[in-house]
């Protein structure tokens, strides 16, 4: 029963070691056994999509002791995959020997290519071996290939502009914009932008914020950035007018204001963080520390939760107003006359809405005004009697007072009114 469980086990392991997908650009580097070479690689790279690899190279050795005219160029082409985390490779080759700058020997050959994929604590890298075929025999040597360590941009909203390296014009940014080392990057108001790393580390850069990529770090020159660094092995470094933050592996977050005072908040790991006058002060998470161009300042306790809180809500704020209703900041970023505008606005439909109301109403009243004469209210009035007076004029008789105090209809609309009704439902007329 134990013998078929651990069977079981492993091929359940087996299975998912064979669903991982590895995908990316890996630099490569490879190297005969041929001791005080020199190299020099030229587009020489593994490109992984879904566990297919598509392999090339082309490289140039030579002897560090003798002339550059005498060295040997190596290029070929093939494919391969990874099964689990074992990486195979074939493929076509030719290596060509130059003696005093020229071609003296020239041969076409096949290659093969056996590895391991790792995932290490910076970039994840594929080792093996290899070997050429001459003649039948093997010509062996060793190969490291490293993923490509890309930044990239990610836009969340607003507007941010980019000036390359050695660029003279900011050209607007997008998303999925790659940027590299001198590369500098503003963002304006009421914006969100996010670097992203190849080894999974992950900058959120705030509105009205100025930082350039550095090789090994980040140099912040105003605003205020999120940071969640992932182990590379080595210490980044984000550095600011008045200090120099030395971390590794860690979550922070830096402010810079315009006048280059600077305030370093920890949420985990630890900072090494020095003045200009290289006073050095190690934070904790739950710490923060403000540098001013004095130096260092005195070491105070956050409370993490809320100050990740604050930063994700500062390019947010909301207000609420006693019917609960919630305005965003999108509703006062064009100041008072933004929200004067909006006021008017609700009056407008408000008085339009009261119109048609009115209109409607107005519409019923004289649909029942229209409605024909009742024909029992006919019936009970009597024509006022008229007479001719002495100068033969034809005079209207004033009409008779009623002794009936109670009518059935009224006089005005014709309405059928109540017992002892006192004014009529519809017209208002007085009965009494």
């Amino acid at each position: 029963m134990r013998k078929s469980t651990f069977t079981l086990l492993g091929i359940l392991f087996s299975c998912f070691l064979a669903a991982q997908q590895y995908t990316g650009t890996y630099t490569l580097e490879m190297k005969l056994d041929m001791p005080d070479t020199r190299y020099e690689y030229n587009k020489s790279e593994i490109i992984l999509t879904d566990n297919k690899a598509s392999i090339e190279f082309d490289f140039k050795m030579d002897k560090q002791e003798t002339a550059k005219t005498n060295y040997i160029l190596v290029s070929g082409s093939g494919s391969g995959s990874i099964t689990g985390d074992r990486f195979d490779g074939t493929g076509t080759s030719k290596i060509q020997i130059f003696e005093k700058g020229v071609m003296d020997t020239e041969w076409n050959s096949t290659f093969s290519m056996t590895g391991k994929h790792i995932e290490t604590g910076s970039l994840p890298v594929i080792e093996g071996t290899f070997s050429f075929v001459k003649d039948g025999k093997p010509i062996n040597g060793t190969f490291k290939a490293t993923r490509e360590a890309k930044i990239w941009l990610t836009y969340i909203r607003g507007n941010f502009t980019v000036l390359r390296s050695g660029g003279t014009d900011w050209i607007k940014g997008a998303d999925g914009m790659n940027v590299t080392v001198n590369d500098k990057i503003k963002t304006e108001d009421n914006t969100r932008v996010e670097l992203n790393f190849t080894d999974g580390s992950l900058f959120r850069i705030k509105s009205n914020t100025i930082l350039t990529l550095m090789a090994g770090g980040i140099q912040l020159q105003l605003g205020e950035s999120w940071f969640n660094l992932q182990k590379q092995g080595t210490t980044f470094q984000v550095v600011t007018p008045t200090a120099v933050c030395g971390v590794l592996g860690t979550e922070f977050i830096v402010s810079v204001q315009k006048s280059g005072e600077t305030n370093i908040g920890i949420l985990r790991g630890q900072v090494s963080v020095k003045d200009k006058q290289e006073k050095e002060i190690i934070l904790e998470a739950g710490q923060s520390l403000d540098v001013t161009a004095v130096g260092v300042q005195e070491v105070k306790q956050i409370d993490v939760a809320d100050v990740a809180k604050t930063f994700e809500d500062s390019d947010n704020p909301s207000m609420s107003v006693s019917s609960g209703f919630i305005f965003t900041n999108k509703i006062l970023l064009y100041g008072g006359g933004g929200f004067l505008c909006l006021i008017i606005l609700i009056l407008i439909l408000v008085r339009v809405s009261r119109k048609a109301k009115n209109k409607k109403s107005t519409a019923t009243q004289q649909q029942v005004y229209q409605q024909p004469e009742n024909p029992a209210y006919r019936q009970t009035q009597a024509t006022p009697p008229s007479y001719v007076d002495a100068h033969n004029t034809l005079i209207q008789q004033p009409p008779v007072a009623s002794g009936n105090v109670n009518p059935s209809f009224c006089q005005s609309c014709g309405n059928k009114l109540k017992p002892n009704a006192k004014f009529c439902a519809v017209c208002g007329q007085k009965l009494i």
